[in-house]
């Protein structure tokens, strides 16, 4: 199938230009659907270089760690009343994403716990948690509600039972996955479309009384969030002699701020060579035209900044039914390009 593909090409004579569109901090493409590069740290407890700068904030309860390779190596915090953890290596985010390996070791009528994301100081927090046999998220000392979960987690039955937590917090909107599965996604209006912090957690409960708790921590990672960014259509093949006669209409969906888009080191000319409008990209027949009088096996490689991280590539294909294949095959420098034309004559 494939040399049968090849051979169609070969005989109708073609070149490509390639749009790639993405960041240049990201730098790999990864197809038609990219996503926001990483800022990522990973906790592990291994040793007292793998803590991550876990401290208490305040009040009471205590934290002890234990190091040791995989399930040996964790951390534990516990209540003793009011009592704040702060993860003090931290990312300060806006939006991203918390991972953990998260047991409940203490709890006789469950957790009483809350996972801070945007925590600043022991009363300048938003979070999410468990208290007692439901979730629910707070803001600060005074503000909170309920959660709608699909699964009771951390009830007094979950005891010694280990959960691997992720929650993505993007502004108002919050999405927990519980072993893979998608137990809360909810949009909670009293979060903060512009608030940052680090992470902490928050514990209470007096140890003498049936309401203590304490959790078990580990493999605890933190990330920015990924932002999916497409564009359609994803290819456009077009007749050299007639690659001009119209623009091409890309539009683009996902958050993103097209600023500029290169071809190496030369900046393409906004309202020239492409124009802007929302979330459609218009690429002319200006530009087009210069693209199809180029040499027909070179490839160009347009690299353009889509907000922040973001990337995606759109495949112009331009077809040259007269162009003698042994001048292709003479002036091309892609290998692979050379063996798969020599595989089908």
């Amino acid at each position: 199938m494939e040399g049968r593909v090849y051979e169609k090409q070969i005989k109708e004579s073609y070149h490509c230009n390639f749009i790639c569109l993405y960041d240049c901090k990201c730098g790999t493409d990864t197809g038609n659907v990219a996503k926001a590069a990483v800022t990522q740290e990973m906790i592990d407890f291994t040793d007292e270089n793998s803590q991550g700068g876990w401290v208490k904030d305040g009040a009471n309860g205590t934290i002890t760690f234990q190091n040791g390779e995989g399930d040996d190596g964790f951390m534990v915090l516990e209540s003793a009343g009011e009592s704040f953890f702060k993860y003090g290596n931290s990312k300060t985010r806006q939006d991203g994403i918390l991972e953990m390996d998260l047991t409940l070791t203490k709890g006789p009528n469950g957790a009483r716990m809350l996972i801070l994301f945007r925590y600043n100081s022991s009363s300048d927090w938003e979070g999410i948690g468990v208290d007692g046999t439901h979730w629910f998220w707070q803001k600060g000392s005074s503000n909170w509600g309920d959660l709608n979960s699909t699964k009771t987690t951390f009830d007094a039955s979950d005891i010694n039972q280990k959960h691997h937590i992720k929650l993505e917090y993007r502004g108002k909107q919050i999405k927990v996955y519980q072993d893979g599965e998608v137990i809360i996604d909810q949009t909670v209006d009293a979060f903060s479309d512009t608030m940052s912090g680090q992470i902490g957690m928050r514990v209470w409960g007096e140890p003498t009384e049936t309401h203590g708790c304490a959790l078990k921590f580990d493999n605890i990672k933190t990330s920015d969030i990924f932002s999916a960014v497409s564009i359609d259509p994803k290819s456009v093949k077009l007749e050299q002699d007639t690659a001009a006669a119209q623009d091409i209409e890309v539009a683009i969906t996902g958050e993103n701020t097209l600023s500029a888009i290169k071809n190496g080191s030369e900046v393409l000319e906004r309202g020239t060579d492409y124009t802007v409008n929302g979330q459609n990209v218009t690429i002319k027949t200006t530009y087009l035209e210069k693209r199809s009088k180029v040499n027909p096996v070179q490839s160009w490689f347009l690299n353009s900044k889509m907000g922040r991280h973001r990337h995606s590539r759109l495949i112009l294909t331009f077809r040259n039914r007269r162009y003698p294949i042994q001048e292709i095959l003479r002036q091309t420098e892609q290998t692979a390009l050379r063996k798969r034309v020599e595989a089908v004559l």
